[in-house]
Protein backbone atom coordinates (compact mmCIF):
# COMPACT_ATOMS: atom_id res chain seq x y z
CA UNK A 1 0.00 0.00 0.00
CA UNK A 2 1.12 3.43 -0.63
CA UNK A 3 2.28 5.97 1.75
CA UNK A 4 -0.20 9.08 2.12
CA UNK A 5 1.97 12.56 2.70
CA UNK A 6 1.61 12.50 6.24
CA UNK A 7 2.90 9.38 6.60
CA UNK A 8 5.21 10.08 4.38
CA UNK A 9 6.28 12.97 5.82
CA UNK A 10 6.67 11.59 9.29
CA UNK A 11 8.63 9.00 7.95
CA UNK A 12 11.31 11.74 6.30
CA UNK A 13 11.21 13.12 9.71
CA UNK A 14 12.13 10.00 11.40
CA UNK A 15 14.80 9.38 8.69
CA UNK A 16 16.32 13.17 9.12
CA UNK A 17 16.60 13.27 12.66
CA UNK A 18 17.98 9.92 13.21
CA UNK A 19 20.77 10.80 10.18
CA UNK A 20 21.02 13.94 12.07
CA UNK A 21 22.41 11.86 15.04
CA UNK A 22 24.45 10.00 13.70
CA UNK A 23 26.44 13.11 12.16
CA UNK A 24 26.60 14.40 15.76
CA UNK A 25 28.12 11.19 16.79
CA UNK A 26 30.40 10.99 13.92
CA UNK A 27 31.87 14.47 14.52
CA UNK A 28 31.72 13.43 18.35
CA UNK A 29 33.76 10.57 17.54
CA UNK A 30 35.91 12.28 15.37
CA UNK A 31 36.51 14.70 17.69
CA UNK A 32 37.44 12.23 20.39
CA UNK A 33 39.49 10.96 17.66
CA UNK A 34 41.95 13.27 17.36
CA UNK A 35 42.18 14.57 20.71
CA UNK A 36 43.58 11.51 21.85
CA UNK A 37 46.02 11.46 18.86
CA UNK A 38 46.96 14.54 19.33
CA UNK A 39 47.77 13.86 22.54
CA UNK A 40 50.62 11.08 21.26
CA UNK A 41 48.60 7.98 21.99
CA UNK A 42 48.78 5.26 18.86
CA UNK A 43 46.15 5.08 16.12
CA UNK A 44 44.40 1.77 17.18
CA UNK A 45 43.93 3.04 21.14
CA UNK A 46 43.11 6.30 19.90
CA UNK A 47 40.04 4.62 17.45
CA UNK A 48 39.16 2.18 20.41
CA UNK A 49 39.12 4.96 23.26
CA UNK A 50 37.25 7.17 21.09
CA UNK A 51 34.32 4.56 20.10
CA UNK A 52 34.13 3.45 23.92
CA UNK A 53 33.66 7.34 24.70
CA UNK A 54 31.59 8.13 22.52
CA UNK A 55 29.01 5.23 23.06
CA UNK A 56 29.35 6.09 27.03
CA UNK A 57 28.00 10.34 25.69
CA UNK A 58 25.24 8.09 23.95
CA UNK A 59 24.38 6.32 26.68
CA UNK A 60 24.10 9.25 29.48
CA UNK A 61 22.50 10.82 27.10
CA UNK A 62 19.59 8.47 26.42
CA UNK A 63 19.43 8.30 30.71
CA UNK A 64 19.13 11.81 30.73
CA UNK A 65 16.24 11.49 28.58
CA UNK A 66 14.16 9.63 31.07
CA UNK A 67 14.15 12.82 33.46
CA UNK A 68 12.86 15.07 30.58
CA UNK A 69 8.80 15.40 30.01
CA UNK A 70 7.83 14.61 26.31
CA UNK A 71 11.18 12.34 25.54
CA UNK A 72 12.01 8.74 26.31
CA UNK A 73 15.37 7.07 26.66
CA UNK A 74 15.73 4.35 24.26
CA UNK A 75 18.89 1.76 23.85
CA UNK A 76 18.27 1.70 20.04
CA UNK A 77 18.77 5.32 20.03
CA UNK A 78 22.24 4.64 21.95
CA UNK A 79 22.89 2.18 19.18
CA UNK A 80 21.93 4.40 15.94
CA UNK A 81 23.98 7.51 17.60
CA UNK A 82 26.78 5.48 18.00
CA UNK A 83 26.51 4.02 14.62
CA UNK A 84 28.13 7.07 12.99
CA UNK A 85 31.27 6.47 15.47
CA UNK A 86 31.29 2.70 14.57
CA UNK A 87 31.34 3.88 10.81
CA UNK A 88 34.38 6.09 11.40
CA UNK A 89 36.43 3.81 13.49
CA UNK A 90 35.88 0.64 10.96
CA UNK A 91 37.07 3.03 8.31
CA UNK A 92 40.35 4.32 9.91
CA UNK A 93 41.10 0.52 11.26
CA UNK A 94 40.76 -0.88 7.66
CA UNK A 95 42.59 2.24 6.52
CA UNK A 96 45.31 1.92 8.69
CA UNK A 97 45.86 -2.17 7.73
CA UNK A 98 45.11 -1.25 3.91
CA UNK A 99 48.23 1.12 4.77
CA UNK A 100 50.70 -1.44 6.12
CA UNK A 101 49.92 -4.25 3.22
CA UNK A 102 51.04 -1.19 1.00
CA UNK A 103 54.11 -0.43 2.82
CA UNK A 104 55.26 -4.11 2.75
Amino acid sequence: PALDQEQFLEMMSVVIRKGAHVTEYLLLYVSFYASWRITGFQRGFSASISLLCTFGYACTDEFHQLFVDARSGCFTDVLIDASGAAAVCLFLLFAERRKKKVAL
